[in-house]
């Protein structure tokens, strides 16, 4: 996954700060 993939993501799903957490986690493993 690239940045931009990530942050039209982000911007379209509008995740909680827990999802978030959970998918930096995801993206760092």
């Amino acid at each position: 996954i690239n940045d931009g993939e990530a942050t039209g993501r982000i911007n379209t799903f509008q995740p909680t700060a827990e999802e978030l957490t959970t998918l930096f986690q995801q993206g760092a493993s």
